[in-house]
């Protein structure tokens, strides 16, 4: 929500939801399962980052890395963007600090073994400790509320110039696919990011804001998109035979995860939005998704440059 410079954005209330929620609320369901299709088929996965899900537990276990799909999002969803007359170059307050909670969430994240809607996507492929992730992301964002209550947000966004955002785009898409030309099998995952990007964009599919909004708002009409990310991702699993019950880790290490991503939660409902929101934000113009997302990279571009 934009607000006039100057003035104080207004603190969320219950008054604010309108009764139109859910009717607008209907479009989440069919996309969130063509974006769970699509993220999910293998060989089409368009995740930021990923985990060396094989390696002893340890130092070794938080490999970053950077998959090409996340090229294909950015431009995806700027598209969608100005096919819809939504881009709009736009600035906030505090850019280092969301840079700063971006790279913060980003190591939260691999700890817990994946963003929000990873979490959805490991379930789907049978994981039983998905559970208690998800879990920690319920209570990271209930903390990311109270947070959010005690007046910590960051600020509205407001006009910025409009070379800015589409610099921005193309820079966070340089960034995020530094191997991509090396390996052409990742060119479907490229189209499959575009189409996830367009998606994510139209449909304003986030994976933490139905909790913030269960907490803060007492609303629970943005579900319909995690229920129907997870029916998607669970039908890809099953029709590519990649879908096998299992708790691959000990108890300790689960409770780390829903530590982590606890702490994730809290963040990412700080700075208004999961990873794949912020990146659709960043890519309509948001110089705020922008620092966001740049933080999130961080880790992972550190990795590269030191391998």
């Amino acid at each position: 929500r934009e607000s006039p410079a100057g003035k104080e954005q207004k603190p969320y209330t219950r008054r604010e939801v309108s009764p139109m929620r859910p009717l607008k609320a209907l479009p989440l369901f069919p996309a969130g399962i063509l974006m769970g299709i699509l993220v999910s088929w293998p060989g089409w996965g368009m995740g930021v980052w990923g985990l060396d899900w094989h390696a002893p537990w340890g130092p070794s276990s938080f490999l970053l890395f950077l998959k090409p799909g996340i090229l294909g999002f950015l431009l995806g969803a700027m598209s969608s963007a100005l096919v819809r007359g939504e881009f709009r170059v736009r600035r906030g307050a505090a850019p280092l600090l969301r840079f700063l909670l971006g790279a913060l969430t980003s190591l939260a994240l691999l700890a817990a073994g994946g963003c929000p809607a990873g979490q959805l996507f490991r379930l789907s492929r049978g994981d039983l400790g998905a559970p208690a992730a998800l879990a920690g992301l319920a209570l990271g964002a209930r903390l990311g509320v109270e947070l959010l209550r005690l007046g910590m947000g960051l600020g509205a966004p407001r006009r910025a110039p409009g070379w800015a955002g589409i610099v921005g785009v193309f820079l966070l898409a340089a960034l995020s696919s530094p191997f991509l030309w090396k390996q052409p099998a990742a060119w479907p995952a490229v189209i499959s990011g575009a189409a996830v990007g367009a998606l994510a964009q139209g449909s304003r599919f986030c994976a933490v804001a139905p909790f913030r909004d269960l907490f803060l708002l007492k609303d629970a009409g943005l579900f319909p998109g995690l229920l129907g990310f997870l029916l998607g991702s669970l039908a890809a699993s099953l029709l590519s035979g990649s879908f096998s019950l299992s708790v691959p880790y000990q108890w300790p290490r689960y409770l780390l995860q829903a530590g982590a991503m606890a702490l994730g939660g809290a963040c990412l409902v700080v700075v208004d939005g999961c990873p794949l929101r912020q990146a659709a934000a960043a890519a309509q113009g948001d110089l705020d998704g922008a620092a966001f997302f740049l933080g999130l990279l961080l880790p992972g571009l550190l990795v590269l440059a030191t391998a």
